[in-house]
């Protein structure tokens, strides 16, 4: 398990990147939480609708969510 760099809005593995490139970290422990989340989601969308999400509304949850935290930094 461990972190890794993200240059721009992607994750970089197995690069390296300059310092001066490095716009955040990105790791599995985190990931892994998503992951579990995404199927959550999923499955309530089934129950409750019938269908699974597409890609878009699930990206619009989450940046709802994400909008709504004021204590994190952009």
């Amino acid at each position: 398990m461990g972190y890794w760099k993200m240059k721009g809005e992607q994750s970089v593995l197995f690069v390296e990147v300059p310092e001066e490139e490095i716009t955040g970290a990105w790791g599995d422990r985190p990931a892994d939480t998503i992951g579990y989340a995404v199927d959550e989601i999923i499955a309530q969308f089934e129950e409750d609708l019938g269908r699974k999400p597409t890609k878009q509304e699930i990206r619009n949850g989450l940046m709802f969510t994400l909008n709504a935290i004021d204590y994190l930094e952009d």
